[in-house]
């Protein structure tokens, strides 16, 4: 079965999607890991870090997206098959292209509109007095186990905050990673994420969870915070900078552009490279020596 994560922090701005998109690129290049992204948050930020604008007008047009896979379920038609929704070989890294590689990353892409059909399911859930959370951990669940032969690591990009959508990437999770700004704010919201989300609300304090101390600036951030951070948590290291590459990398301009690792990422490679080691040697190692 393939190995869930939850990208997740009540706080928006702290670099979920950003963590998601090379967390995602450097597992499959230097862990032949075949990555699956599931984009809950309607911002849809890391669809769109993935596959470009014109990109998604592509998926958008060929019907591959989230937020249609959860009407086409709620409808009264066949029911879906979710690898028809599902866009492959998402990655503008020029060393994944190719058949003979093993790693991968497919998006299961959002568009905005996912803020109304999570209305929608909410409203039919609190009618028939079931958590909208749980109602669509259960859809998603369903509809996944099927990939878990063509998946290592299914990874949910959840929206800020303790929606349904995020609710259902938490539940149906097997371990959490929350990118955070080492600042007081950004630690206020992780601890009550950790302490009331993820303990008191959905009885989970025992997952592993992980932090990435993400947009790390030297000069600005407080080192009494990060010295927090690693006393309280498993904090995955080292920081990752923020920085113009960083921008530049989030930035994919045509969905039939691509470039090399090295050139996306540039001098922040070698740190990327270590934290995604690390979360490797932490989370995953164990499944892929079964596999």
């Amino acid at each position: 079965m393939a190995a869930r994560l939850a990208v997740a922090n009540l706080k928006g701005g702290v670099g979920k999607s950003t963590t998601t998109m090379f967390l995602a690129e450097t597992l499959a290049l230097c862990h032949g890991v075949r990555v699956l992204v599931v984009d809950l948050d309607p911002q849809s930020s890391t669809s769109f870090m993935l596959l470009s604008s014109e990109g998604m007008d592509v998926a958008e047009s060929m019907g591959r997206l989230l937020p249609k896979f959860l009407l086409d379920v709620e409808g009264k038609g066949p029911k879906p098959e979710l690898h028809s929704y599902i866009v492959g070989e998402a990655s503008d890294l020029e060393e994944l292209r190719g058949r003979c590689v093993r790693g991968r990353v497919d998006v299961l892409p959002s568009v905005p509109r996912l803020w109304f059909v999570e209305t929608v399911i909410e409203k039919r859930s609190y009618i028939q007095n079931v958590d909208p959370g749980a109602e669509l951990r259960l859809t998603l669940g369903q509809y996944l186990h099927p990939l878990d032969a063509f998946y290592d690591l299914i990874i949910f990009d959840c929206p800020p905050g303790f929606s349904g959508l995020t609710r259902a990437g938490l539940l149906g999770a097997d371990m959490v990673l929350s990118p955070t700004i080492a600042d007081a704010v950004s630690m206020r919201s992780l601890t009550d994420f950790v302490e009331i989300g993820l303990g008191e609300v959905l009885q989970k304090k025992d997952i592993p969870h992980f932090v990435v101390i993400s947009k790390y600036q030297q000069r600005t951030t407080d080192p009494a915070e990060i010295n927090r951070l690693r006393r309280r948590y498993d904090v995955l290291e080292p920081p990752i900078g923020f920085s113009i590459q960083m921008t530049k990398a989030t930035q994919r301009l045509r969905h039939n552009s691509f470039r090399t690792y090295r050139a996306k990422y540039g001098r922040l490679e070698a740190d990327i490279r270590a934290l995604t080691d690390q979360f490797y040697r932490y989370a995953l190692a164990k499944g892929a020596a079964n596999e």
